[in-house]
């Protein structure tokens, strides 16, 4: 059954990226949007999920509030502006009939919280998704993920996943 395939290809992608002991302090986007556009591309349904703490505003809110002044919602430092920290980004997935959490650690059905963090109301595009990994301004993300060392390793642990998958 291919929704049985492609977790079984998740599961290797994670476990292949945890070999960045970094990934998760800085590189979680880069992992998020990058399995994101695979699945995409497969004729997957996907969103952003940031994870953060109680009190943190709504994502759809603070999208909107972005898109109301005129600002560009595919700009981090306004996300930033607007108390959105993205402590943690990850995936909410629909594989079958179920929608799933996924990160680089573990999967989850939706609800509140995901590991030690909030679930914040709201989703993000692929496209935000995209642009925030992109994102290498100083101060953007936690610099203990060497960005131009793993990202390449990323990417290919990604295509190698699902290079026999359509």
């Amino acid at each position: 059954m291919l929704q049985t395939k492609v977790k079984r290809r998740l599961d290797a992608i994670a476990r292949e990226a945890r070999t960045i002991h970094t990934l998760n302090h800085g590189g979680c986007c880069v992992f998020a949007s990058l399995v994101c556009d695979a699945l995409v591309e497969r004729g997957y349904k996907v969103r952003g999920v940031v994870c953060g703490y109680e009190g943190e505003p709504s994502v759809d809110e603070v999208h909107e509030m972005i898109v109301n002044s005129g600002a560009n919602p595919l700009d981090l430092s306004e996300w930033h502006e607007h108390g959105i920290y993205f402590n943690h980004v990850i995936l909410e997935v629909k594989i079958g009939r179920w929608w799933y959490l996924y990160d680089s650690t573990t999967w989850a059905r939706p609800g509140k919280t995901f590991t030690r963090y909030d679930v914040l109301p709201g989703r993000l595009t692929q496209a935000e998704l995209a642009s925030f990994a992109a994102n290498d301004e100083p101060g953007s993300w936690n610099t203990s993920f060497d960005r131009a060392r793993h990202i390449p390793k990323l990417k290919d642990i990604v295509i190698r996943a699902f290079e026999d998958i359509a």
